[in-house]
């Protein structure tokens, strides 16, 4: 009788514990298809290949707004292997990111200081 390879264990779908993600960085062929840099697109920012969608956006996404996967693929038409190639990403390169996301924000910050609005502001609701 032939004895039944065991298949390697699956990751859960959940992408909120970065230490689910024991891939080496770049070495998943299939992580390096999906994830890509591109002078001059997104600013030459890592990106979901054939999208201008960065992963610092997923990253927000999923981070700070609560996003679960499937919300994120059905709101921004993504597979969940891209969704899922771009937390892998993200995690492996989080310093990186999070520090870019800081000077974006930094960035919009002064950006409204030096140009305030010229429409008055909202009324507040009731």
């Amino acid at each position: 009788m032939r004895r039944m390879e065991r298949a390697p264990p699956r990751r859960p779908r959940c992408h909120c514990d970065p230490s689910m993600f024991v891939e080496a960085e770049m070495s998943n062929p299939v992580l390096t298809e999906q994830i890509v840099r591109t002078p001059g697109v997104v600013g030459g920012k890592p990106r979901i290949a054939g999208r201008r969608i960065a992963v610092q956006h997923v990253a927000i996404w999923s981070e700070r707004l609560g996003m679960t996967p499937d919300e994120i693929a059905s709101e921004y038409d993504l597979t969940l292997a891209e969704i899922d190639a771009a937390l892998t990403y993200y995690f492996d390169h989080r310093s990186e990111i999070d520090q870019t996301i800081a000077e974006d924000e930094a960035f919009i910050a002064d950006m409204r200081l030096r140009n305030p609005s010229l429409l008055p502001p909202f009324p507040p609701k009731p």
